[in-house]
């Protein structure tokens, strides 16, 4: 299953059987920080076992523009090569 949430106060992305990995379930969360000027991104893993790892990582501001553009290139980049140009 694979399921896309978003909303004005986050993103969240999850599956189950993630079969070029483990087959296991992953989960991806950005949410904005109330306090600071950052996003909080947490990435949860479940093992075979079903033990669950979290990993959290804060992106600035600057690093937050970095992605962007370079999602943007790969969007742009992508969709040409679909119109075949």
């Amino acid at each position: 299953m694979h399921k896309t949430e978003v909303d004005h106060s986050w993103f969240h992305e999850s599956y189950d059987g993630e079969d070029r990995d483990d087959n296991c379930r992953n989960e991806l969360s950005i949410i904005p920080d109330t306090c600071e000027d950052q996003l909080n991104i947490l990435l949860t893993n479940d093992d075979r076992d079903g033990r669950q790892f979290n990993n959290t990582f804060a992106l600035q501001r600057s690093d937050v523009v970095a992605l962007k553009t370079f999602l943007d290139q790969w969007l742009n980049r992508t969709r040409k090569e679909k119109d075949g140009r």
